[in-house]
């Protein structure tokens, strides 16, 4: 019998901002228990287009988990993310010595992302001792961004749906 999935990250605003997102939002599947989970979100006139979930151990950001939602047609603003701007503000985030511009470029490769047991091609972008996987999930764009040596594990991610109201 497979693991069981884990639950909902113990944050009071993350049923509220799943629900404000209105569309799936990808977790780590089986973060570790001394990995502490914090939510963030982006948006604009009223449109949450993404939302964070960054896995902290003592105080280092260990890896994040970023989805985007494509807006409907109508609205006027669109966020379209930039691999390699994602894992340089992930990268600039984690450095040892604090923030900073890291020197060289990412190797860009193929990567996967493995999503309640589906296994989804992207792109690996690697950048010294980081790396990011994105690939399209149903109609979102997932980003997962780590340490090399937790990338592998950091992958394997599950779905969170919007709570029913009420």
């Amino acid at each position: 019998m497979p693991p069981s999935p884990a639950p909902l990250p113990e944050l009071p605003a993350w049923p509220a901002l799943l629900r404000e997102f209105g569309r799936p939002a990808a977790a780590l599947a089986r973060p570790r228990p001394d990995w502490l989970a914090v939510a963030g979100h982006a948006g604009t006139d009223g449109l949450t287009y993404q939302l964070d979930l960054d896995y902290h151990q003592d105080r280092t950001l260990l890896a994040r988990v970023t989805t985007f939602r494509v807006p409907p047609p109508h609205h006027r603003v669109y966020f379209t993310p930039v691999p390699a701007s994602l894992l340089l503000d992930f990268l600039t985030e984690t450095a040892p010595t604090g923030p900073g511009t890291p020197s060289g470029e990412p190797v860009a490769g193929t990567g996967w992302l493995f999503v309640d047991g589906s296994a989804l091609e992207g792109l690996r972008l690697t950048h010294g001792e980081y790396v990011l996987t994105v690939a399209t999930v149903a109609t979102e764009i997932v980003a997962v961004a780590s340490s090399a040596d937790l990338h592998d594990e950091a992958v394997h991610l599950t779905l969170h749906t919007p709570p029913l109201p009420g």
